[in-house]
């Protein structure tokens, strides 16, 4: 839908193929307390897309690219889909990769089942998504390198890490 949405569909078979799923279980302990904990800080995804499912816990809260900040209710019959830096680098910025927080507070301890989808490809905005209105955001790159570089000492004390890695 998105790259029909962005007129680059014609992408879809290439970028599935050499795309790899990485499944974690997320354990985020209650603090016995009223007030939120933060369990994991505020960061962007480094992947493609994020697919999350989450217990009935609350705790996931999305920065929107207009500034709101969103608490995710928990849905059993709901999943949670977010961007990740490298589809906000394929799409050129047209994607919103959102930065979340994990903070949770009560009794109760938070689950999640995570999936996501891993580039194994080199990440580099397609021609089509390049013009005047929309000048190259980012340089081509290889994930594994930017991830390299988010868990760097450099590379942590950068909040927008895609943007100091190869940001144009």
């Amino acid at each position: 839908m998105v790259m029909e949405a962005l007129g680059v569909a014609k992408y879809h078979e290439s970028l599935n193929a050499s795309t790899r799923y990485s499944f974690r279980m997320s354990e985020y302990k209650a603090p016995h307390a009223a007030e939120k904990a933060v369990r994991y800080g505020s960061h962007q995804d480094t992947n493609m897309l994020s697919v999350v499912c989450q217990n009935e816990v609350e705790g996931l809260e999305v920065h929107a690219r207009d500034g709101d900040w969103i608490v995710v209710e928990p849905s059993p019959t709901s999943l949670v889909v977010m961007a990740g830096n490298a589809l906000r680098a394929w799409t050129n910025d047209r994607v919103h990769a959102p930065f979340h927080p994990i903070t949770v507070s009560g009794d109760v301890t938070r689950y999640s089942a995570i999936l996501f989808a891993v580039p194994n490809f080199k990440i580099q905005a397609p021609d089509e998504l390049v013009d005047d209105k929309h000048p190259l955001r980012f340089r081509p790159h290889n994930n594994e390198d930017f991830i390299r570089f988010w868990v760097s000492e450099i590379g942590t004390q950068h909040e927008d890490k895609l943007k100091a890695y190869c940001g144009v």
